[in-house]
């Protein structure tokens, strides 16, 4: 990370700002890295959600289990790498403000002592899913929740409890994720 400039990341950047000094395209070989790890920047939305569809068809509801179990996972360990920077808490803003500029979804933040609420105008799992398969019963934001989830468990370095209460996939208007430390 110390090649990224790890300092600068800790601090208030602009959307345009995190993508001149951490997103690199390698037009050689075609590659999109962020923070040093290969990123997809776009594929169709079915793909995603026909992956939990077919999950889902062999493992139940274990599916979202495991989808959001990875997620966390690899949001964690992303967390583990920026929890001693300066100020990580902005960093890990900065990491999502790149996820919303590739198109996940542009969320709200809002912290109240020891709860955080991201509110989701735009979920690229949930009104997704709401747009090709209709109305879901349970949320669908799997990897955006897990990973959020993780990623401040690592900064924070402590366990985090987390719940999508809202989701577009439902019909909610937003898809909003709680975390209390």
């Amino acid at each position: 990370m110390e090649e990224l400039g790890s300092e600068i990341l800790s601090k208030k950047l602009t959307r345009k700002q995190i993508f001149d000094k951490f997103v690199k395209l390698d037009e050689k070989e075609g590659r999109l890295s962020f923070l040093g790890f290969d990123n997809i920047a776009s594929f169709p939305a079915s793909m995603i959600l026909d992956m939990y569809g077919e999950l889902t068809k062999i493992t139940g509801k274990a599916a979202r289990g495991l989808i959001v179990r990875a997620a966390r996972t690899a949001g964690r360990k992303e967390g583990e790498r920026i929890k001693n920077l300066d100020n990580p808490i902005t960093a890990a803003i900065n990491i999502l403000t790149i996820w919303s500029a590739l198109g996940w979804g542009r969320a709200r933040l809002e912290r109240e002592g020891n709860s955080f609420t991201f509110t989701f105008d735009y979920s690229f799992e949930g009104k997704n899913y709401w747009d090709n398969y209709g109305e879901s019963k349970e949320p669908m934001c799997w990897i955006a929740f897990g990973y959020i989830w993780g990623l401040f468990e690592g900064v924070l370095d402590k366990e985090v409890i987390g719940e999508e209460k809202n989701c577009m996939a439902k019909g909610d208007k937003h898809c909003v994720f709680e975390f209390r430390v």
